[in-house]
């Protein structure tokens, strides 16, 4: 196709306005996105709005000396990192070091980082023997999830709509200051999905939730941003905060390579932990009910250019990534393999999860595709899936989700460690996942695959929605290997798909790698993971080539009948 790229802004208002506001685009464009604004976030895009702000700093400053690997207590790791100046960075030696404690990063604006090979790979490896393994955030500074008592809790008393920037409280907000986190937060009463006291709610009974900064007050009112995210609230909303000094604030950790022989826990918390970050990290094994990561009231905090793989256990309780009420994340171009279950969500809000390289699924029952990326918990809403390979998703009861885009990712149902035979459905949900988009993605595993829509648990199909969901999932331009085409029941007639709702050009570390690489109009292109940067990486052992001076790419009119 040819002609220029609309923004995204342009393309959700009417076609007419789009081509009157844009003096780049040829006259008879009329291009519009195929999926409607509310579905999306508040402007259309989560570009600016997830992960650290402006990007992961670099940060050029070293305090102190390289520390060189020894095997003992941490302790000398962590009167570093206590004594680091804000902005500077710790920095240890290649080699491994053998530690029976834990490290601990409750300080801001400070970067631990290791050492990395020729192939830029972490050459600096942490291996826990004892203790447990929460790098950074306070977890004992008062951030449970089911503990009213440890924030301030305020009723809001109006201002409550989608897109809203300002409310107003019951009561003058004296401790709340400007720059701080404060979730917004809703009873079942008046969500979608009633189920107080499910899986993770926040203080057991409100499944909505939503993380914030405060830009502004005056008297009972609070400014903030991003805007409220949510179609569906109404009355019976509060506000909870902790003071401003319980969060950490950027700090991150990169270049690490992290095991572990006998030391229990999490491999990396971000609990309470605010704009915060984890580079070029490797991670293997965690034993049961445990994570690699574990963002919990966490805002705009990134995993980005990680490797993680291994449980040691293969049930449902072991996971990678368990975000719990946390908002405006970003997971991007990480590699996960040699374990099921890679991200449940619970109570996720406003986050993105792209380009990333999922493979190599074991689990337990062994024929069982596992979950991969699934809405498990307290009500999830307006999280972005795009330009992802992972083999399906399957979505259980919990407290429901809503407005939620599954875009341009290859999703085979299928994986080639096993194979599996049974919950091999790309989409499934269980229980009122409402507003769910599925647009541009290739679905489905040629000769494997007979059903376009079927059952609960109908393993040969390519979507098993159940009632309460299915009537409002939308499905536009995704290719299917059932129908081998773009079926015309997902066809966008003059509407398009946009390139990204994430990136407004071409990211530079794609290099020459086709932007967006999962193009529902190119099967061949799309089923070829070193395509994706991180499934390159994966086979090849190096990133490809980064480039210089990239352009966005048109929007896509997928019409193939």
């Amino acid at each position: 196709m040819s002609g220029l790229r609309l923004t995204r802004r342009e393309m959700i208002i009417s076609g007419a306005a789009a081509i009157a506001a844009s003096t780049m685009l040829p006259r008879t464009a009329h291009a519009l996105d195929a999926v409607p604004a509310n579905r999306l976030v508040v402007g259309g895009s989560w570009e600016g709005l997830v992960g650290v702000g402006g990007g992961i700093p670099n940060r050029t400053t070293q305090s102190g000396s390289t520390i060189a690997p020894f095997s003992g207590s941490a302790s000398t790791i962590n009167s570093a990192i206590a004594s680091c100046p804000a902005d500077q960075f710790v920095q240890i030696g290649a080699g491994t070091f053998n530690l029976s404690s834990s490290i601990t990063i409750a300080r801001s604006r400070v970067t631990l980082r290791g050492a990395v090979n020729s192939n830029g790979a972490p050459a600096t490896v942490l291996n826990f023997t004892g203790g447990s393994v929460r790098l950074i955030g306070f977890e004992a500074n008062g951030w449970d999830l089911s503990n009213s008592g440890q924030y301030t809790n305020v009723d809001v008393s109006g201002g409550v709509a989608r897109g809203s920037t300002t409310i107003t409280l019951a009561s003058t907000p004296s401790s709340l200051s400007v720059g701080q986190m404060m979730f917004i937060s809703s009873p079942a009463s008046v969500t979608v999905t009633p189920s107080p006291g499910n899986w993770s709610d926040l203080f057991g009974s409100k499944p909505f939730t939503q993380i914030v900064r405060v830009t502004g007050k005056t008297g009972n009112n609070v400014s903030f941003t991003p805007p409220i995210n949510a179609d569906y609230l109404g009355s019976g909303l509060q506000v909870h905060w902790r003071g401003l000094n319980d969060s950490v604030k950027l700090s991150g950790i990169e270049n690490l390579s992290l095991t572990r022989s006998g030391a229990s826990g999490h491999f990396v918390s971000f609990i309470g932990a605010d704009e915060c970050w984890a580079k070029n990290v490797k991670t293997f094994g965690v034993p049961a009910s445990t994570y690699h990561f574990f963002p919990y009231a966490a805002y705009r905090c990134e995993i980005r250019h990680c490797d993680v793989s291994h449980m040691d256990n293969l049930t449902n309780s072991t996971y990678c990534i368990n975000p719990a009420q946390s908002s405006q994340l970003l997971f991007e171009d990480n590699y996960f393999h040699d374990c099921p279950n890679v991200m449940p969500m619970f109570g996720l809000n406003g986050s993105a999860f792209a380009h990333n390289y999922i493979n190599n699924l074991p689990y337990s029952p062994a024929n069982w595709l596992s979950q991969i990326v699934f809405f498990h918990g307290s009500h999830s809403h307006y999280n972005l899936f795009e330009g992802n390979w992972f083999a399906s998703s399957y979505n259980d009861s919990g407290s429901g989700s809503r407005n939620n885009i599954f875009f341009r990712n290859r999703m085979r149902g299928w994986d080639a460690a096993g194979p599996k035979t049974s919950n091999t459905e790309c989409l499934s949900t269980e229980s009122h996942h409402d507003n769910i988009v599925m647009a541009g993605c290739v679905l489905g595993e040629p000769g494997y695959h007979s059903n376009y829509n079927g059952g609960q648990f109908d393993s040969s199909a390519i979507y098993a929605l159940d009632s309460t969901s299915s009537g409002s999932t939308l499905r536009l331009g995704n290719y299917n290997t059932v129908n081998g085409l773009v079926p015309p029941v997902e066809a966008l007639g003059s509407a398009v798909l946009v390139t990204s709702y994430l990136h407004a050009a071409k990211p530079a570390w794609f290099g020459s790698l086709p932007w967006p690489w999962c193009e529902p109009s190119n099967f061949a292109q799309s089923n070829t993971a070193t395509n994706l940067p991180a499934g390159y990486r994966a086979v090849n052992g190096v990133d490809p080539t980064p480039t210089q001076g990239t352009a966005s790419m048109p929007p896509t009119n997928v019409t193939l009948q």
